[in-house]
């Protein structure tokens, strides 16, 4: 009889699985194998989202910012990039430039993006930003700062 395991159900089925994961239950389920630490890899970077919409208060979404740039200073955004389909994410804490240098050449998944708080002067690294994304923008929102 074959087993089933998260790294064999359907995509759907996982990101449903998934939906409710924290942040700490990713790194926990990472750890059972590397078919798992694959899976979740993608099922971890396919929506990064980080906005007061989507956080329960301004702590947990400026604790998830501060997480998010660590992280990409450290190169997961390099690394992960690849696997990114919508990025929605209120840049007021970021400059364009200092997060293109910590990204990669081409978002080759990325179809929806959503920025808010772009700064006056960042005009030339949000086209930059654009051309990276080579799957097509199905949706595109931006709002200065």
């Amino acid at each position: 009889m074959d087993k089933t395991s998260l790294d064999n159900l359907p995509f759907e089925i996982q990101e449903m699985i998934t939906m409710s994961f924290d942040q700490q239950d990713f790194v926990n389920c990472a750890t059972v194998s590397q078919a798992w630490n694959s899976t979740l890899t993608l099922l971890l970077w396919n929506k990064v989202q980080g906005s007061m919409e989507t956080a329960k208060d301004f702590e947990q979404y400026w604790d998830w910012t501060t997480k998010f740039l660590e992280s990409i200073i450290g190169g997961s955004l390099i690394n992960n990039g690849r696997f990114i389909e919508s990025f929605r994410l209120e840049t007021v804490a970021i400059f364009m430039g200092d997060f293109l240098n910590h990204c990669p050449s081409q978002f080759p998944r990325l179809t929806s993006v959503w920025l808010d708080g772009v700064h006056d002067g960042d005009e030339e690294q949000l086209a930059d930003f654009l051309d990276r994304c080579t799957a097509g923008l199905k949706t595109f929102s931006f709002c200065p700062l």
